[in-house]
């Protein structure tokens, strides 16, 4: 009997701390630095989430949507700018753990300059964009990254990862 007293007390104090926990400031970053755009040109309400760099290789990801004002649910995109030296990769494809493959959108290639003390760099960059689902926003937001690799067509295939956080800063701010 005591031992089920003594194994509530501790599910009880369990519950506790992780109730007391505080949330982690990147969730509030990224909902703070979602834009929002409509003009009156525009039929639907455009959102962008900030700028996440990729690991392992120059370049970022974004998740951006369009929203109908009539209609709550928002269509869903990862964008994704590779930047590297030499020729383009030219992405094939997109894969999610487990094979499944995911067709990309090419957005835009070319080369980019930036001048610095030693004079100018350049670098060539592949823009691609990917539809997501709503349910695989949530399911990153609720603690599962957004993972998807990039099947390049020439050199190593791009790992793009979206953390949990990201993902739940996002859905914030669209809320």
């Amino acid at each position: 009997m005591w031992r089920a007293g003594l194994g509530l007390v501790a599910a009880l104090g369990l519950v506790a701390c992780a109730s007391n926990k505080s949330p982690d400031p990147r969730i509030a970053q990224v909902t703070a630095g979602v834009t929002s755009e409509k003009t009156s040109f525009d039929v639907r309400r455009k959102y962008q989430g900030p700028e996440h760099a990729l690991n392992g290789i120059e370049g970022y990801a974004l998740i951006r949507s369009w929203q109908d004002v009539e209609r709550p649910r928002a269509d869903h995109q990862l964008y994704v700018q590779v930047r590297h030296e030499g020729r383009e990769k030219e992405f094939l494809s997109a894969s999610e753990p487990g094979g499944k493959l995911i067709d990309i959108n090419p957005i835009d290639t070319g080369e980019i300059c930036e001048n610095s003390d030693g004079g100018k760099i350049c670098f060539r960059h592949e823009d691609v964009g990917i539809w997501l689902k709503s349910a695989d926003l949530k399911r990153a937001a609720r603690g599962s990254d957004l993972v998807i690799r990039l099947n390049a067509k020439r050199g190593e295939d791009v790992i793009v990862r979206i953390p949990s956080w990201y993902a739940k800063g996002y859905l914030a701010a669209l809320n």
